[in-house]
């Protein structure tokens, strides 16, 4: 959430603080008043189907912003580019986006308290007599850094622009400045978490002194790098958010794609891997080592490996510096180094060697490998740069989920006590054939939403466990199972830890597996994305228990009615509905009241007659009410039981076994949707929060029970 505004706030803190007020509201959809208004139906879908978790879309498919199935909420409307589009240029109108905001200042970078002032948003017409979208179409040398700290995102569009393919599924075509087709309206689509996104955006670019803020292409009347740039913030919620970040992050954003990063001193045969890299078509990009800064290189700083080449015993790099300018290395095989001169004038067309103050520099390995750390790569494929069959078929298994407190926040297993409460995902995978005895497996575990929501990630990872069918499987896997089992895969083949995401290729014998992802810390929230690729035909599913009746606890005793009880209280029943025999939210308070002797508030009360309604016959008769009741004093008896040190509420831990001891079978997703449907206080259980927990569950089951 943006912080407050106070007397000391700066001008620049409250436009960033108004920047950020237009963030996607990623938890408004799990505040616990919308939650608990919204149809049971909505907030469950295909909730009694095992794996069902995430939804396969065609790959075709894309999304609106915050459209429903996108994975993403706004507080904004819904925008269709095409049918906004038509509206403009129909009323001869220049859209004008009021879902982002236009600050009058930015941060330049997350590390820096200085901020570019006096930000002016102008159109392309009134920045040049002639702009176009494209001059000569995309290229890597259309994106030239400003003043902006986004260097590692334009690093990234600069791989994008080598891949026409890909750049033309992130860049719409058909997209022009000319008068009949020009409405001030443009699109960009990018991959989140599992589905494409489509960000529409006016064409308001933030000036200064009559010059771009951010990316700007070397042509002066191009302008899709910027819209795209603008398009991407909008996709986060501000442009402070996007002020710094790994290059990784935005390259994965452009492809759907799984990233791996090397150590420029590995051991590995570094250089093959890059060439091997470059020939199946993965993004590239490097930062520099922190202690040094010369040569033309500068530290903290992304660039783009556009080229990795061998010729007469040469093994040579191309990068960019996404500022475009004349700040290149200017060590060994520099612009106009004395090594070039003896190199045929063909190897030199071959190469595309290019003398110009465009950032675009080669240098050789070693010295590459003396000045730069970190390598990223995005591969656009499972198909990893150690693979010697590159024609293998791949199956893609992808599921969402929580870690929520008190549910499935189990952390590291440091404490096996809680590391049961942790999502858990079975998978088969078959025997390899002939040729070998293990299959690869890639596991990427991406926390969703980080940064969107401008927050630091738990660090992340995921455990495998064996089920080898010997015996009872517990399911899900319990502390027990944990406890007595070793897990496997951990000597990964490589391991990639970035800040949103960690993955991992490992080896495995055909068999059964358990994929447990967890936080390091028990308690850490957050919303995941499973990705799992095999190089076998395999099968996955959420390993969970499955919802319905199970058996009550022996706390449970018998609420049955005598034939005198039965009258007596529907002598009470008549009377206070005044004779009509079906009853009101305040007329049920008021018997709830007398009897079972209950004080419930006016939501509970609300809440149940809807769901007795739903369940039932339309109605809220005495038959309805004796149910009611004791079902009330059943879960009663659970709650005290669970309740044992009297501090009037459960904790979010308990509530699971809670309902299990008042006979209902419950899983982890369905006990994170009761908690955020239901609970006011975090980590708290009330009495009234618990019976309309047990009274969705005993409805979610009889409705399910009716349809099969």
């Amino acid at each position: 959430m943006p912080n407050p505004v106070t007397s000391d706030t700066s001008l620049e803190e409250v436009d960033e603080i108004l920047d950020d007020a237009n963030l996607i509201d990623l938890n408004e959809v799990n505040s616990t008043s919308n939650r608990r208004n919204a149809p049971l139906k909505s907030l469950c879908p295909g909730i009694f189907n095992s794996g069902d978790i995430y939804r396969h879309y065609p790959e075709e498919k894309v999304f609106m912003l915050g459209e429903e199935g996108s994975g993403l909420t706004s507080r904004r409307e819904i925008q269709d580019f095409h049918r906004i589009k038509q509206e403009h240029l129909s009323k001869n109108e220049l859209f004008v986006d009021s879902t982002f905001s236009k600050p009058r200042s930015v941060r330049i970078s997350k590390l820096s308290k200085t901020y570019i002032k006096d930000i002016e948003w102008k159109r392309p017409k009134e920045l040049s007599d002639d702009p176009k979208f494209y001059v000569e179409g995309g290229s890597r040398f259309d994106i030239k850094q400003a003043r902006f700290g986004d260097c590692w995102l334009l690093a990234s569009i600069s791989s994008l622009a080598m891949h026409l393919d890909v750049l033309n599924q992130v860049v719409p075509k058909e997209q022009s400045f000319e008068d009949k087709e020009y409405a001030g309206i443009f699109h960009f689509r990018f991959w989140q978490y599992g589905r494409w996104i489509d960000v529409m955006i006016d064409d308001f670019l933030p000036t200064k002194d009559g010059e771009l803020v951010s990316s700007h292409s070397s042509t002066a009347n191009e302008f899709w790098s910027p819209l795209l740039v603008k398009a991407y913030a909008k996709l986060y919620g501000s442009w402070n958010v996007i002020a710094g970040g790994r290059a990784s992050e935005a390259m994965q954003d452009f492809t759907g794609g799984i990233i791996r990063m090397y150590k420029a001193d590995e051991s590995l045969d570094l250089f093959n891997i890059l060439l091997k890299d470059q020939r199946q078509n993965a993004f590239m990009s490097c930062a520099m080592q922190e202690t040094c800064e010369s040569f033309g290189i500068f530290c903290r700083h992304a660039y783009s490996i556009t080229k990795v080449c061998e010729f007469d015993n040469f093994r040579l790099l191309r990068l960019r510096n996404p500022w475009g300018n004349e700040q290149e290395w200017t060590g060994a095989w520099s612009d106009n180094s004395p090594e070039w001169k003896c190199i045929p004038e063909s190897n030199k067309k071959t190469l595309g060697l290019k003398i110009d103050d465009d950032g675009e520099f080669w240098m050789s390995f070693e010295d590459f490998q003396g000045f730069f750390r970190d390598i990223e790569v995005c591969y656009l494929n499972p198909v990893s740069s150690t693979d010697t069959n590159s024609k293998k078929k791949w199956q893609t298994y992808a599921f969402e989920g929580k870690w929520v407190r008190g549910v499935t926040a189990g952390g590291d297993g440091t404490s096996l006590g809680t590391f049961h409460q942790n999502p858990q995902y079975f998978i088969t995978v078959d025997s390899p054939g002939e040729t070998s005895d293990q299959c690869t497996v890639i596991v990427a575990l991406m926390q969703k939403h980080r940064r969107a929501k401008n927050e630091e990630s738990p660090s992340l990872n995921f455990a495998i466990y064996p089920l080898d069918g010997n015996g009872d499987v517990p399911k899900p896997l319990t502390t027990d199972y944990f406890a007595s089992n070793s897990r496997v895969g951990e000597d990964s083949s490589w391991t990639t830890q970035l800040p949103r995401e960690f993955t991992s290729r490992i080896e495995l014998s055909p068999g059964s597996y358990c994929i447990v992802p967890y936080t390091t810390k028990p308690h850490d929230e957050g919303e995941f994305l499973l990705r799992v690729f095999c190089d076998v035909p395999a099968s996955m599913a959420e390993y969970d228990e499955e919802i319905g009746y199970g058996e009550e606890g022996t706390m449970v005793r018998d609420h049955g009615l005598s034939d005198e009880g039965e009258k007596s209280l529907s002598g009470v029943f008549k009377k206070v509905s005044q004779g009509k025999l079906e009853i009101n939210w305040k007329q049920l308070q008021k018997m709830l009241r007398k009897d079972p002797r209950e004080d419930f508030n006016e939501n509970t009360c609300r809440n149940m007659v809807i769901l007795m309604v739903e369940l039932y016959t339309g109605k809220f008769g005495f038959e309805e009410y004796k149910a009611l009741r004791m079902n009330i004093k059943k879960w009663k008896d659970v709650f005290n039981a669970y309740d044992a040190d009297g501090l009037g509420y459960l904790r979010t831990s308990e509530l699971k076994g809670a309902l299990n001891s008042a006979g209902y079978k419950v899983n982890k997703r369905v006990s994170i949707e009761l908690v955020h449907r239901n609970q006011e206080n975090p980590g708290k259980i009330t009495f009234c929060e618990f019976v309309i927990c047990a009274l969705e569950l005993k409805t979610m089951i009889e409705k399910f029970q009716k349809v099969t």
